[in-house]
């Protein structure tokens, strides 16, 4: 009879140790595990399971392996998690970022949108982000083919039974990039506890509503940058809409609206209110200055500018 050297538990501890460790490939743990001997006699083994043993194990993975794995990492952030002892407003960013794989194994990928790589396949990584504590609430990976605003409900229910008002004292604000931005969504959000920066998909209906705005109720937020807010929607969101002139003041396009200078109009919808006296405030202008931050599209982390700009003027305020 053969004899089991390695538990799905010693995998599992391998797994983790493998990425507390910084291997980036499950080929790594040979050379990266294999000389931490002290490591493995800590936890109860002679040694760590084999690069060959490590990969079998995630190809048998199932659904019910991985929501299982998922209901560890929600207990162990309750356990452990520094932004649910903290207080005051927290910032949390929720967003998807395509990840290209056309490898001939890749198990369900599939085309989808992924910026600069049309007609590749890949994958979808959803994600609910706490930047400040460097937390992630909550991962999907989905085919390449899913939008964004499919995982967007679990990722609003993982966050609220992470950091919801029933649960922690902070306040919640979520940070949303445009794919989420639909008719049905805006209502979910503006039902929420907390406070939320969405931004705006529907740049046509922003340049519409800039054409009424007077010129006296666009406010300067930066050098070149003038924003306006306008009145809710059906959903209760505000939108702000925010336009880039090459003029250092808005000029007239027309009787109420800025210069045909504009290159941009950008806009979020909110559920924070206009106050001058309030640290939300800061947020929602920062907001409207950092209009680059999208992860899919930077290659840079995911939400590192916005996240610092945030992040700075919380501290400021």
């Amino acid at each position: 009879m053969k004899t089991v050297r390695h538990s799905p538990l010693d995998k599992a501890q391998t797994i983790i140790a493998s990425l507390v460790l910084g291997c980036a490939h499950t080929k790594a743990i040979n050379d990266t595990l294999g000389e931490e001997e002290a490591a493995a006699n800590y936890l109860g083994k002679e040694r760590w399971p084999d690069q060959s043993q490590i990969n079998r194990y995630l190809t048998r993975f199932t659904t019910a392996n991985v929501d299982e794995r998922g209901a560890v990492h929600e207990q162990a952030l309750r356990q452990e998690s520094r932004a649910r002892r903290t207080g005051g407003l927290l910032v949390v960013d929720i967003d998807q970022c395509g990840l290209v794989a056309n490898g001939q194994t890749d198990e369900f990928q599939r085309k989808g949108y992924f910026p600069g790589k049309r007609g590749d396949k890949g994958y979808q990584l959803s994600l609910a982000y706490i930047g400040a504590y460097e937390e992630a609430v909550a991962l999907y990976l989905d085919p390449g083919n899913v939008h964004c605003k499919g995982r967007l409900p679990d990722l609003l229910r993982a966050t609220d039974r992470l950091c919801g008002p029933e649960e922690t004292a902070v306040e919640l604000l979520r940070r949303l990039d445009a794919g989420y931005d639909s008719a049905a969504n805006r209502v979910t959000l503006a039902g929420l506890p907390g406070y939320v920066l969405l931004k705006g998909a529907d740049s046509a209906l922003v340049d519409r509503l800039a054409q009424r705005i007077p010129l006296q109720h666009w406010l300067p937020l930066a050098d070149d940058v003038h924003g306006a807010e306008v009145a809710p929607d059906a959903s209760g969101l505000r939108r702000e809409d925010e336009r880039h002139s090459h003029q250092r003041h808005p000029g007239p396009r027309s009787s109420s609206a800025t210069s045909g200078a504009a290159t941009r109009l950008p806009s979020i919808g909110t559920t924070i209110s206009r106050s001058t006296t309030s640290p939300l405030e800061e947020f929602r202008r920062a907001a409207l200055r950092a209009t680059r931050y999208l992860w899919p599209r930077s290659r840079n982390p995911p939400h590192s500018r916005q996240i610092s700009v945030m992040h700075s003027q919380r501290t400021a305020s």
